[in-house]
């Protein structure tokens, strides 16, 4: 009877044995197959030198222990027709086993939707898997870093002019140091600009430094020399008794070209650097000379005739009134006026270097 007792027992026992075993051959028969996996990420990275721009870089990894191929790749860019390929990742390309990587790389712009690429990873044993990604942009799309900007302009007298801008997002302290013991100093807000006028004597090689309102470091240091500009002239008038002089000196670094308009003659010459021309014209009542440098602003110069010129001199005064003679005499002054009008409109200019 013991032994018909524990007979249900032991064909439990074999049946669970049997049925564990059983489980165990479709686990490892299925395995394969749900092991099969890639994987498609990728990063970005601004690009020095191009705002708004970054770099996406995809990687597909190949995680399974046979060779896979890649097809129905498809870059989505929004304003552009989708591409079939980033750098290696292509259609037909092959991922090699055990965490084999394809990697493709290319250039976007910030300004618009972040692109995503697709694709499609197959093995051998008709097992695929579809992948895809996003890229994300970078922190402020990587848009320009707002600094302060500044500009230095040299003048011809030897001072140099500096503008500085805050541009950037925080109030910051601001300093200017000439050669010497000269320093002007000011801390601007967002957005404020600063005129510096640094003296001659301190223009040579000013330096601009920088630095957030409290900070201990200094962002910026940089050094800006004074350039001799390419157009600089002294001009300087004389009127002699006969004639007014002009003459015009090029300091500057490169030639000038020189205009002088006495009533509708304009006349033209060419000045070199460190040289300087001499312009005459006849003197008479009424002159104005117009003088132009480099299509610039023009100057006018007047001629006054000096007191220390002569003239009729000696005898007696004369009484009484003579009628016909001062009717004579406005006759001339009035030809003679009109006349010396005339000339003034017309007369020659004379250049000298």
């Amino acid at each position: 009877m013991r032994r018909f007792a524990r007979l249900p027992s032991r064909i439990l026992a074999v049946s669970a044995a049997t049925f564990i075993g059983a489980l165990g051959a479709v686990a490892l028969t299925a395995a394969p197959a749900s092991a099969h996996h890639a994987t498609l990420v990728s990063t970005t990275e601004c690009v020095v030198g191009k705002p708004n721009t970054a770099k996406v870089t995809w990687t597909i990894t190949n995680t399974w222990r046979g060779q896979a191929t890649v097809t129905g790749v498809v870059l989505e860019v929004a304003g552009s027709a989708p591409a079939a390929e980033v750098g290696d990742i292509k259609n037909t390309a092959t991922v090699r086993r055990n965490n084999g990587t394809l990697v493709g790389s290319k250039e976007f712009s910030t300004t618009g939707k972040p692109p995503t690429l697709k694709a499609t990873v197959g093995w051998d044993d008709k097992v695929a898997e579809d992948v895809g990604n996003e890229a994300v942009w970078p922190k402020d799309n990587c848009a320009p870093k707002k600094v302060p900007t500044y500009k230095a302009v040299s003048n011809c007298d030897g001072t140099q002019t500096i503008t500085i801008v805050n541009t950037s997002d925080a109030t910051r302290k601001f300093v200017v140091n000439g050669n010497g013991a000269w320093k002007e100093t000011k801390d601007l807000k967002v957005g404020e600009e600063w005129v510096v006028l640094v003296p001659q004597e301190h223009a040579r090689k000013p330096s601009i430094k920088w630095k957030l309102d409290g900070a201990n470091k200094w962002e910026v240091d940089e050094e800006v020399s004074w350039v001799k500009p390419d157009t600089c002239f002294t001009a300087k008038s004389e009127s002699t008794c006969e004639a007014l002089k002009i003459t015009v000196e090029n300091t500057g670094a490169k030639a000038i070209k020189a205009v002088i308009t006495v009533g509708e003659t304009p006349k033209e010459t060419t000045i070199e650097p460190g040289k300087n021309n001499v312009f005459t014209a006849e003197g008479v009542e009424g002159l104005v000379a117009k003088l132009v440098v480099n299509d610039g602003k023009a100057q006018e110069f007047t001629w006054t005739k000096p007191t220390d010129c002569g003239g009729a001199g000696g005898g007696l005064p004369t009484t009484g009134v003579n009628a016909g003679l001062l009717a004579g005499a406005a006759f001339v002054l009035v030809s003679g006026g009109g006349g010396l009008f005339y000339l003034a409109r017309r007369r020659r200019i004379r250049f000298a270097a």
